[in-house]
Parts: structure tokens; C-alpha cells; sequence
């Protein structure tokens, strides 16, 4: 894996760049959704506050027959930020129970696109970590980069692949989950890290 400038092609309409008003509540993040595509089928959505909402939502869905054959491969990022010595958890979860939590989005101070690519600004303490995400175009790649852009103190990063499988409205199809809960550990990679499900197609 390499970063280089983002070249994904993520949803229509016009430049979006809003602040803590929206991104901090509930009831305006969640209805906001990002599209990010790789143009043969694949794609990676989900909402400004990092909630699923919809059967589609996931980091990576894979066209396995391209254009055809989309299979959830990889549902969403945990993450958890330390600064000094206390714990930031930047996601949000809504379970089958209907349990909300924890409420990552209260932490977005920031949310925009950069040209065609979503990007998020926490602020944990006096830290301000970025997020980005996009696609390799032709590929089945999700990349997701942090950038420390702000901080008196290291901060630590710790990502939980995976994620919640929440309750879905009936109209949206069923969704499919290729690597069956399994887990696959990450691999050191060139600027980053690496991670590859397993793929056991869905029947």
C-alpha cells in the first residue's frame, strides 16, 4: 500500500464543508451519506456521523463479477485515539437492540470534501486528527488515512476492523458478509498498513 493524492470518484452535487453544528448531532449527521466508487462496480458509503444506516453502507463492497455480484467485504472501522493517557473513541455504533454508542460524531469538528474525497476533523483534547477516505479506481481498494494534524503530545491509533451489523429498514436487500466474522490480522505496509479479507463468496 502507497498513499498518493486520492483520485477516488465519490458521489455528485456541490462542494460540502460543514462544522461541529451538524457533524456534533445526531439528527443532522446521520441523514448526510458519502459515496466514494472504484467505476467497475465496487464502491464504499456510509454516513457523516459513521453510523450504518442502510443495508449498502460499508467501507468496501466489492463487485466480485464486476459489474455485478456486490458482496460486503469489509463493514467499517473502529477507531480509538490516546492523547495523554485518555481514550477518544471517534466511531458510533447503533446495535440490533437499538443501543446507541459510543457517539463518536460528537467529536467531528469538521466535515468536507477535498475536490471528490470525504473528509473528516476530530478534535480530541488539543489533538486534531484527520481522516480520509477513497478508492483505487479499477480496484477493489478501500484506503482510509489519519493524519495527526495538530497535538502538544504523541498520539496512538488503534483500528478495530469489522463493526456492527445493525437492524435495516425491510426495503433494503439483504446483506451479505464475505469473510464470515473471521479474523485476518493486518500487515506493515509502506506508509500504512495492510489488510486483506479472506473472501469466501456469499451463495
Amino acid at each position: 500500500m502507497h498513499w498518493r493524492k486520492p483520485r477516488a470518484i465519490c458521489g455528485d452535487g456541490p462542494l460540502l464543508d460543514v462544522g461541529r453544528e451538524t457533524c456534533g448531532r445526531l439528527d443532522t449527521a446521520e441523514p448526510r451519506e458519502w459515496l466514494c466508487a472504484n467505476g467497475i462496480g465496487g464502491f464504499a458509503s456510509g454516513t457523516v456521523a459513521g453510523l450504518l444506516t442502510r443495508r449498502y453502507h460499508g467501507l468496501l463492497v466489492a463487485a466480485l463479477k464486476p459489474p455485478v455480484g456486490r458482496t460486503l467485504l469489509v463493514a467499517k472501522l473502529d477507531e480509538t485515539v490516546a492523547v495523554w493517557g485518555r481514550a477518544w473513541e471517534l466511531y458510533a455504533n447503533r446495535w440490533a437492540d437499538g443501543t446507541l454508542g459510543p457517539h463518536g460524531y460528537r467529536l467531528i469538528e469538521r466535515f468536507r470534501l477535498d475536490g471528490t474525497t470525504p473528509v473528516w476533523t476530530f478534535a480530541c483534547a488539543d489533538a486534531q486528527i484527520e481522516k480520509r477516505i477513497w478508492m483505487e479506481p479499477g480496484a477493489n481498494t478501500t484506503y482510509v488515512r489519519y493524519a495527526l494534524l495538530r497535538g502538544s503530545a504523541p498520539a496512538t491509533l488503534v483500528l478495530k476492523v469489522g463493526g456492527e451489523l445493525p437492524r435495516f429498514p425491510r426495503e433494503h436487500t439483504r446483506r451479505r458478509l464475505a469473510h464470515g466474522g473471521r479474523r485476518h490480522p493486518a500487515r506493515a505496509a509502506r506508509h500504512g498498513l495492510r489488510w486483506r479479507p479472506a473472501i469466501r463468496r456469499a451463495r
